[in-house]
């Protein structure tokens, strides 16, 4: 478990402060201060196993990305973070899982399902990166409405991908 936690605080760490240069391209460099706190209040919050403050804290890192973007930051690094977010949050619930694992359960094994969760994790998460990145590439007109089905489509999306890792891990 311990190099899922290394990875995890490594995660949150580049979510906060690659959203933050993200911010201090742009037009409003005082928000570079917010992501920073907001990823460092993810790791004390998991701690005391608040997972509703693990989740709103990953969508405001992915928010905060998102508004990096918007407001002109190379896409490498916001992309970065958000993928780093991703794996931050993933990582949270699968510590929490492992957490609740029966204690019989040799270390050994305990080490596999981590080496294993974290093999399926890196695919899911390159794809999404490279993805994001030629998106941000592409530049199309499309209605507000248009958006916000596509939104709902890829969170759908994204639920029924993480719900099957979950099965498939578990």
């Amino acid at each position: 478990m311990k190099r899922a936690a290394a990875v995890h605080h490594l995660a949150w760490a580049l979510a906060g402060l690659g959203t933050a240069f993200g911010f201090l391209d742009g037009p409003y460099p005082w928000l570079a201060l917010l992501s920073p706190f907001v990823a460092l209040a993810a790791v004390v919050v998991q701690r005391r196993r608040w997972n509703w403050a693990i989740g709103a804290a990953w969508l405001i890192l992915l928010g905060l990305s998102a508004a990096s973007l918007l407001l002109g930051a190379r896409p490498l690094v916001p992309l970065t973070a958000g993928a780093s977010a991703l794996i931050a949050w993933d990582l949270a619930g699968f510590q929490q899982r492992a957490a609740a694992a029966p204690v019989h359960r040799p270390n050994g094994q305990l080490n596999r399902l981590e080496r294993a969760h974290l093999r399926r994790l890196l695919p899911v998460v390159l794809l999404a990166w490279l993805l994001g990145l030629a998106a941000s590439g592409i530049r199309i007109q499309i209605g507000f409405y248009a958006v916000l089905l596509l939104g709902a489509i890829a969170a759908f999306g994204l639920n029924q991908l993480l719900r099957y890792l979950r099965r498939e891990t578990s």
